[in-house]
């Protein structure tokens, strides 16, 4: 393939990053043709609809929802992908082993251009070295539970916690009470919003603007004012909002 017949999906729900991104190709890689860009989602599976990108960059995380959920619809185009994540946690082995390559931000310049002239020579000349694997494969790695401690600021620094421990999470101002299996408590110096980010994909689900739980650690469900409540396995009672019942019942298929 010519370069200039290359064309390039930029999938960011940030501007500044689509648009540094775009700069980039164009300042060290003139001979690119096309560059599209989405701003998520649900925009890129309309651009895929029409475009077909040799490349994508495709950010991990955005807003609430992950670049994971485009791989059926970019595996069916048999295109290249190299990640784009600010946060080091994600399995970057399986990124490595799975897609082209993977970039952290804020992008450096010489791992931007090591990544593209890498999707460039695999499209001049297929490599078993630089096919990317089943991307599915990557979906159910990354689904799987990578980390099983966390780090929790406290008054005192850092402190290590099983996620297997923690039953559930309360929000006071922007502290977070984190309750564990034992019957400890830990104040954590960060609001409940960063513990549902960082435990969405272990098992952990909002029930109410103050409360996060553990679904391991659910005895009942028990029905009543507002969208009912929860017993826990610490003999603890959570609350859950009329707006959050839905989800919560999706979850546990009632």
């Amino acid at each position: 393939m010519k370069t200039s017949e290359f064309k390039v999906l930029i999938v960011d729900d940030e501007a500044p990053a689509r648009d540094m991104m775009e700069l980039l190709i164009q300042n060290h890689f003139p001979e690119i043709g096309q560059v599209q860009k989405a701003n998520g989602v649900e925009m890129a599976k309309e651009v895929l609809n029409q475009f077909d990108p040799d490349l994508i960059f495709l950010d991990v995380e955005m807003g609430d929802q992950s670049g994971f959920e485009l791989l059926d619809q970019i595996q069916a185009k048999s295109c290249q992908v190299i990640f784009v994540t600010a946060h080091d946690q994600y399995a970057i082995r399986a990124l490595r082993a799975s897609a082209v390559d993977y970039l952290l931000k804020p992008v450096v310049l010489e791992d931007f251009k090591r990544a593209v002239n890498k999707a460039l020579k695999h499209s001049v000349a297929p490599t078993s070295e630089i096919i990317p694997a089943d991307l599915k494969g990557l979906m159910s790695q990354m689904n799987q539970k990578e980390l099983t401690k966390i780090g929790v600021p406290d008054i005192h620094g850092l402190q290590m916690v099983e996620i297997d421990d923690i039953v559930r999470c309360k929000a006071d101002d922007n502290y977070t009470y984190l309750y564990l299996k034992d019957g400890n408590r830990i104040t954590a110096s960060r609001s409940l919003s960063h513990y549902e980010k960082e435990l969405k994909n272990h098992g952990f689900l909002r029930v109410h603007h103050r409360h996060l739980v553990n679904l391991n650690y659910i005895v009942r469900y028990q029905k009543g004012k507002g969208g009912g409540e929860l017993e826990m396995r610490d003999h603890s009672c959570v609350e859950v909002s009329t707006r959050k019942k839905p989800e919560l019942m999706k979850v546990l298929r009632v």
